[in-house]
């Protein structure tokens, strides 16, 4: 008698869980499409304007732009030019897993050494990234650099940001997507691995 009422209440709870498996499977697989439609080149020019519109109301004037690895080069660049073609330089940024996820800007040194010699009366930097996961890149850069910095205000834009990314940025073109996306539209060929999880494909 036991068995004839427990078993019936099992199976409606199995029948419960698969649906809502189905259901889960069914938001991430539209949310998964709704953001491969979203993340255009056109989409992504529409989030740098907005970055940019945000900097010109901001008040606050970048006398310099300098961009962090590819996609900063890319949106440094764009966001250089439409500031008052602003003098412009691209610092690369290498990531390595030993003991723990890394980031190093090789060169970095030389090149704003470089930058604010060649403007010695720049006070104002704007440091660009396309889009940034976790927040490392943007803090390690200003730990990294803190020196050459001292006494010229600098302020972070990206267009991208991750919800939980742990960086402080100034400028912000969109929050997410979510899920995070694997790739960006600049992101054109397989060989462009620009995640710490490609680090880790690429070690087995």
């Amino acid at each position: 008698m036991y068995e004839d009422i427990i078993s019936p209440i099992f199976e409606v709870l199995g029948g419960l869980v698969t649906v809502i498996t189905v259901i889960v499977v069914l938001v991430k697989s539209i949310r998964m499409v709704k953001w491969r439609r979203m993340l255009t080149w056109d989409k992504s020019l529409r989030v740098a304007e907005k970055v940019l519109k945000d900097i010109q109301e901001s008040g606050w004037n970048p006398e310099l732009v300098i961009g962090i690895g590819r996609s900063g080069g890319i949106w440094g660049g764009w966001l250089a030019g439409n500031l008052g073609s602003l003098p412009f330089g691209v610092v690369d940024n290498k990531y390595t897993v030993q003991d723990a996820f890394k980031v190093d800007f090789p060169g970095g040194k030389e090149i704003i050494t470089a930058l604010i010699k060649s403007h010695p009366s720049v006070k104002r930097i704007l440091i660009v990234e396309g889009a940034t996961s976790g927040g490392k890149t943007p803090t390690e850069f200003k730990k990294s650099f803190s020196e050459i910095f001292d006494g010229i205000e600098i302020k972070f834009a990206v267009l991208y940001l991750n919800p939980a990314s742990i960086a402080r940025i100034d400028f912000v073109g969109q929050k997410g997507p979510e899920p995070w996306p694997k790739k960006f539209p600049w992101h054109c060929s397989d060989l462009y691995r620009p995640y710490l999880r490609d680090i880790f494909t690429s070690k087995k």
